[in-house]
């Protein structure tokens, strides 16, 4: 599937599981877009925010080749995914 259309998909059908979708309800994602937007420093400072969510988080973008979207590799400029 194409980068655009996983993360534009609603979270709820990305399989994630319940506890992913109800952190992401929380939070006021709809969509990985929304989350992906952010940087990590917003993404800790938002209510609802934990860690294990995260690690989910990070876990489903790296199984999907997306990690980088979130955080880049040093020296590299974070991707701009609101165009996608």
């Amino acid at each position: 599937m194409e980068i655009k259309a996983i993360i534009n998909k609603p979270i709820t059908d990305l399989g994630l599981g319940e506890e992913f979708d109800n952190g992401c309800r929380k939070m006021g994602f709809d969509t990985l877009k929304q989350i992906l937007i952010k940087t990590p420093t917003e993404l800790i400072s938002t209510d609802g925010f934990n860690y294990n969510w995260l690690g989910q988080l990070v876990t489903y973008l790296s199984a999907n080749k997306m990690l980088h979207f979130l955080q880049p590799l040093p020296g590299v400029e974070k991707a701009d995914v609101s165009a996608l």
